[in-house]
């Protein structure tokens, strides 16, 4: 289970101007969130287990990026850290939704995961954007990435 929150540093209490030449220099990003307004800090990603909810992947990006642009690296990190392999059943929140996702999840890394859909998810257009390799359903370990 993945899911990703902002958190704001005390670097910024006094809620005063600070230009974003010094924020570089100590990689950091002014930030906008719904819950927090605008701040200066970082977004937290977590990926528990489900069998005992303990965290095996945290992630800290500098600002507020949207979780949906962050899926391919948390997954990519997995993946390097042997976390996930093929066929894994992966469940994450509906920040990370897109269509995209849906593709790379299935195509690159060759999981199951599952995306909270937005109200706007249209069914048929995520089959239209989705086609299956052959070497998908292979039991032969030379197709097999």
């Amino acid at each position: 289970m993945a899911d990703a929150t902002p958190s704001a540093c005390d670097f910024n209490n006094d809620k005063h101007f600070i230009p974003k030449e010094h924020l570089e220099k100590l990689n950091l990003k002014w930030s906008f969130s719904t819950t927090k307004g605008h701040f200066v800090g970082f977004k937290v990603t977590v990926v528990l287990n489900e069998k005992n909810m303990t965290p095996v992947s945290i992630l800290i990006h500098s600002g507020a990026p949207n979780d949906s642009k962050i899926f391919d690296e948390v997954l990519q990190n997995l993946k390097k850290r042997r976390i996930i392999k093929r066929k894994d059943i992966i469940l994450f929140y509906r920040g990370y939704y897109s269509y995209k996702n849906y593709q790379i999840g299935i195509n690159k890394y060759k999981i199951v995961h599952v995306i909270f859909s937005r109200n706007s998810f249209k069914a048929e257009k995520l089959q239209g954007k989705i086609s299956y390799p052959l070497e998908v359903f292979s039991k032969n370990k030379k197709s097999n990435n």
